[in-house]
């Protein structure tokens, strides 16, 4: 079958909604990708490699429709593409109405990902499928590590108005935040990532810690390969987690890509598995304290934050 005719990628999850566990379908679609990543792009992103230059709107109707064949009586699908969901330049109004009335028929809660911009093109989707739920990429609540470490092309001011404007339209927001962009020490990272939790806790109903993965062709994976960036540990995950669960009620997860890998989020081969499945009990439960682990190798973490801290100098962050 032809590519433009079947999602980039089809799997099924679990997620605690609403204090229960439900089955999920999601899906990638291919779209023409990220209308930001054809002017400049984020420095960690490589979802640009998934777009096509040449899609019908027809061809995204049928990836819809080939992924919906792979339903297992989930009633919880969410969507993906490598750039926006509610972007008329990648999918148009009329493909947008028709897909979400091919899902009324079948579910009962969507998720579609898009940037501040075009967020509040979600509001004449209301109605449509009893639960809609939007998903913004903020990264950071800090502007500094927006504008240089991340190279969003949005400041956090465009994320949180566009989260009160959904609020207010009754759309779930859930927000993306990214754990240990470029130039950041690990210390940084967590201290970046706990600021952001609490700055954006009133306004998500779901906040998604993303640790970063190394994708090809980025300028991210430029820095991999001269060994001038390190993925986070697990270790600093799991303390972005505990500490944020103390101060705040909203509900905290983390799906990270390319986990135990080298160019994800790992620890050491020793701890590598056990750390990702204490991870997914804890997204099943928001029960902190089901991170509890053990390992040698919490000693050399520690030692990097140490090292880092007292040798650190940021041209990046400073004015």
């Amino acid at each position: 079958m032809d590519d433009r005719r079947i999602p980039a990628g089809i799997w099924h999850e679990r997620e605690l909604v609403d204090g229960r566990i439900e089955k999920v379908l999601a899906m990638v679609l291919r779209t023409r990708g990220c209308v930001w990543a054809r002017k400049a792009g984020c420095l960690m992103c490589g979802y640009r490699n998934e777009a096509l230059e040449e899609v019908s709107q027809e061809e995204i109707l049928a990836q819809v429709e080939n992924g919906l064949k792979e339903l297992r009586g989930e009633e919880f699908v969410k969507i993906y593409t490598s750039g926006s969901f509610l972007d008329d330049s990648e999918i148009s109004p009329e493909t947008r109405e028709k897909i979400f009335r091919r899902l009324g028929e079948t579910c009962s809660h969507v998720l579609v990902e898009t940037r501040p911009e075009f967020a509040m093109n979600a509001v004449g989707l209301t109605g449509i499928v009893p639960t809609l739920e939007i998903a913004l990429g903020l990264e950071t609540a800090n502007d500094v590590v927006l504008a240089r470490c991340v190279r969003k092309g949005a400041g956090v001011e465009s994320y949180l108005g566009a989260m009160r404007e959904l609020r207010k339209a009754k759309i779930k927001v859930r927000t993306y935040l990214l754990l240990k962009p470029p130039f950041l020490t690990e210390k940084e990272a967590i201290e970046d990532t706990l600021d952001s939790i609490l700055a954006v806790a009133g306004y998500a109903d779901v906040i998604s810690i993303n640790p970063v993965n190394v994708q090809r062709g980025t300028f991210l994976e430029r820095m991999f390969l001269r060994e001038e960036y390190r993925p986070p540990w697990f270790w600093s995950l799991f303390e972005v987690i505990k500490k944020a669960k103390a101060g705040v009620n909203t509900t905290i997860i983390s799906h990270p890509s390319g986990a135990g890998k080298r160019r994800g989020i790992h620890n050491c081969r020793k701890c590598d598995d056990i750390a990702m499945d204490l991870l997914k009990k804890y997204n099943l439960t928001q029960k902190p304290e089901v991170l509890d682990l053990t390992c040698n190798c919490r000693s050399i973490w520690e030692s990097q934050i140490e090292v880092e801290t007292a040798l650190r100098y940021s041209p990046y962050l400073s004015d």
